[in-house]
């Protein structure tokens, strides 16, 4: 379970359970001729027998959190011996990424429930093994009895959330595949006796996996499994060891390190669908849910030597979740946001990912240039290729008592220095919603950060987003003028207590900036629902981008395309689920604001532009009679742009849609616990 809510990416995929691709009778054929192919070196295992392959799930540490930490020297040095890419994450908390990586969907992403809770009816891997005669077994840590049904959080440090076998009806409902799921002293025996299964799946206790214990207690751990395991005979030149991590805590990458493969082989990084898909390769069995994607990566390598083919038409992705429905035409647009072309730097930008395996498909389709992403070039690759920009995250900022950065200077040279000039970098995010009401010094801290990063990529911008309200304080804004690059305000107008939105806090936000003389800036929209605010209606949507309309900004930010709220009784929000809402920002993302007046203003620019602009064609040579005329042109744009704008909210009705299909896989994103008033 996961201990902190990085910012922007939770992620939550939709998947129709797919079918196996192939019968009883004819795997066992496919597996004995492509064993039969292996080359010499990799040797060992008897003909025609399937590969030996374990899977050791660790718990809540980030790649960057076990890479090269000085706790953890044992498995640092597998690292530096064998093959290993940097995997991404499905969801938090564990239990999603659990049911994903051995089903191929996170099953609705739920919380950290029970088995008592709901199951589901399957398949997962361990059903296409032995539907192909492949043996199998779990072992789990303090787990009390096989087949353990009672499903609880103990005894000892037992945590059934990491038993994934037990969440399936085809496991817990076969008692002869049920009695596969064993305590985990049984493995000791089982590799003493020569009969350990050709694929094992381990889970730690909660101490020894990381969840609540140490690095070294994990380092630790991992030293005498991987000892045992080595010395006994079912270890092999061809046998894998995949030890991973089920989700990250700084960021969404985790290690998969591969123990047995060749260190540098070439492999193409993905997300936890990918591991999946390497083990189902290996073994020659059909390919489940989204690891028949084409873009969740590519570990057969690791696990055999050798490249991965293309997959045949029989296995085909599962068909895609339909695309957002296309809103109806569009009101007439308010000419004062369509006039004229916007520069590239515009930002229409979003929280959070989408159910598409990029992440940002969808998102892309309804308009949006900018999403949020994190400091890794494999990353930023991808939005290039899209023609998107992304906003890189660099870990938390603390509150008080702490009044500090998640991460310290090293850490940000090691994450900026490798992505430093890439063109998808809009912007380095620093750290999220810092309050001055209790920590007088984060305005200068957060200066001299966005300093540091300036000596790193002398081309990068800096970013962070500021409340509206903090401990009874108002826009208190003036303090951050100059500190970062460019700043964002969440002013969120929808709460629960209110059965209308009170707009007019963007309206007070807009004239403490302006006051402030903040110059560059970007809105936050509020899309989303939790304990405190409730998710605002297309037209609520569209009032909060006409107020918006009247500032300067530079551009806004969504918030968000999901967010699950850090309290489970409080729903949260996928905007896959709402079409109304889409439709909306599909509008919007299509609308031209005019672009703000870079000098300091308490005017907004969509005005005072104008005026700008007539003054430096006016001049002071041009006759009175001209100045006058240019003047009497001004006041009557200005009346008829105020018209038109009266016109466009009466006429702006959101866009009815037919109900979109519920996505199974509603990705989270937050920054932090957004349940208390902003």
């Amino acid at each position: 379970m996961s201990t902190r809510r990085p910012i922007w990416t939770r992620v939550r995929e939709a998947s129709s359970s797919a079918l196996l691709r192939a019968g009883s009778v004819g795997l066992p054929i496919v597996i004995a001729l492509s064993w039969l192919l292996v080359p010499a070196g990799q040797g060992a295992q008897a003909a025609g027998s399937p590969p030996h392959i374990m899977v050791v799930m660790m718990e809540n540490t980030s790649y960057e959190a076990v890479v090269g930490n000085p706790a953890m020297p044992f498995l640092n040095g597998l690292v530096a011996s064998n093959g290993s890419v940097s995997t991404t994450d499905l969801s938090h908390p564990s239990l999603p990424n659990y049911l994903g990586l051995i089903s191929g969907s996170i099953q609705n992403n739920p919380p950290d429930t029970t088995p008592q809770d709901g199951t589901y009816a399957g398949p997962q891997l361990t059903d296409e093994l032995a539907a192909a005669g492949i043996s199998w077994k779990a072992y789990m840590e303090d787990m009390p009895i096989p087949c353990d049904l009672t499903d609880q959080f103990g005894p000892g440090h037992y945590d059934v959330n990491h038993n994934p076998f037990m969440y399936f009806d085809s496991v817990r409902k076969n008692p002869a595949q049920c009695s596969r799921d064993v305590p985990y002293p049984q493995l000791a025996a089982d590799l003493a006796a020569g009969t350990a299964p050709a694929f094992a799946f381990v889970s730690p206790n909660t101490i020894n996996d990381m969840h609540d214990g140490s690095a070294a207690q994990g380092d630790q751990f991992l030293k005498g499994l991987v000892g045992q395991v080595r010395a006994s005979s079912w270890w092999t030149a061809a046998s894998r060891m995949i030890i991973t991590w089920d989700e990250g805590a700084g960021s969404e990458q985790v290690l998969t390190l591969v123990v047995g493969s060749a260190h540098g082989t070439a492999v193409r990084a993905g997300n936890e669908y990918g591991t999946l898909r390497g083990i189902e390769e290996a073994y020659g069995v059909g390919l489940l849910g989204h690891s028949a994607d084409g873009n969740v990566g590519e570990l057969l390598p690791l696990l055999t030597g050798r490249a991965a083919a293309p997959p045949p038409p029989a296995r085909a992705p599962n068909p895609a979740p339909p695309p957002v429905p296309s809103p109806q035409p569009a009101p007439p647009p308010d000419r004062s946001r369509a006039e004229g072309s916007l520069p590239d730097s515009y930002v229409r930008g979003v929280y959070g990912k989408d159910s598409s395996p990029t992440g940002f498909t969808e998102i892309a389709s309804l308009g949006f240039n900018t999403v949020m992403t994190d400091p890794y070039k494999e990353r930023l690759d991808p939005l290039s290729a899209a023609g998107l920009k992304g906003i890189v995250w660099l870990g938390a900022w603390h509150n008080a008592p702490a009044c500090k950065f998640e991460s310290d200077d090293a850490t940000i040279r090691s994450q900026v220095s490798p992505i430093a000039g890439h063109k998808a970098i809009l912007a380095y995010y620093l750290g999220d919603e810092p309050k001055v009401s209790e920590c007088r010094n984060a305005p200068a801290l957060f200066k001299q950060r966005s300093a540091l990063v300036h000596s790193l990529d002398p081309t990068g911008q800096t970013f962070t987003v500021l409340q509206a309200f903090e401990n009874g304080i108002s826009n208190d804004y003036a303090p951050w003028a100059g500190t970062v690059d460019i700043l964002g305000f969440d002013v969120y107008p929808c709460a629960r207590a209110a059965s209308s939105c009170d707009l007019t806090n963007i309206d007070t936000a807009i004239a403490a900036i302006h006051k402030a003389k903040i110059t560059r800036y970007l809105a936050v929209v509020q899309d989303f629902q939790d304990c405190y605010y409730r998710l605002p209606t297309a037209p609520e949507l569209a009032s909060q981008f006409n107020h918006w309309a009247d500032s300067s900004m530079s551009g806004y930010l969504v918030f968000s395309w999901n967010y699950q709220s850090a309290n489970a009784a409080c729903a949260g929000t996928n905007l896959h689920d709402h079409p109304a809402n889409l439709a909306q920002l599909k509008y919007e993302n299509s609308q031209t604001f005019l672009p703000a007046n870079p000098a300091a203003s308490t005017r907004p620019a969509g005005r005072g532009s104008l005026l700008t602009a007539g003054r430096e064609v006016v001049g002071v040579a041009l006759p009175i009679a001209a100045i006058i005329a240019a003047l009497g042109a001004y006041v009557f744009l200005v009346l008829v742009r105020a018209k038109r704008r009266r016109l466009r909210a009466l006429s702006r009705q959101p866009v009815e849609q037919p109900p979109v299909r519920p996505s199974e896989l509603d990705v989270v994103s937050g920054r932090g616990d957004v349940d208390e008033p902003r």
